[in-house]
């Protein structure tokens, strides 16, 4: 991951003591794919609870980064990773391959925290977001 971003350009939420105020996970499946394959990208956040499935948060992929009070207030924040690969050649024609990655993805403490208190204390009255 730090090569993935120059210099000082790595977003605070994975760098410095902001990192702390988020859970971080990498996804268990790859998720890898060709930028012509993905027409949209939708973000779900979905928790599953005794058999159901609720989506908590969702919001669209952003192409550039979330900054300062935007950062703050999204509670996911997924990091993509473009990899571009030399060209191939293969007979006359020459192939560049992009392939796209989802490392890591980022929740916000307060958030998830909020959202796992409210479904273990009354699981009936809670509502997730119909999608």
């Amino acid at each position: 991951m730090a090569r993935a971003f120059p210099g000082n350009t790595t977003p605070l939420h994975l760098a410095s003591g902001a990192s702390r105020l988020y859970y971080h996970f990498t996804p268990e499946q790859e998720c890898l794919s060709l930028p012509s394959d993905v027409a949209r990208t939708q973000l779900k956040l979905v928790v599953s609870y005794d058999g159901w499935e609720y989506v908590v948060y969702e919001r669209p992929l952003r192409i550039e980064p979330a900054q300062g009070a935007e950062e703050r207030e999204t509670p996911l924040l997924v990091t993509v990773i473009e990899f571009e690969s030399t060209a191939m050649v293969i007979g006359h024609l020459g192939i560049r391959v992009q392939l796209v990655s989802y490392p890591m993805i980022s929740i916000r403490k307060d958030f998830l925290d909020d959202v796992d208190y409210r479904l273990r204390s009354d699981p009936d009255g809670f509502r997730g977001i119909l999608s």
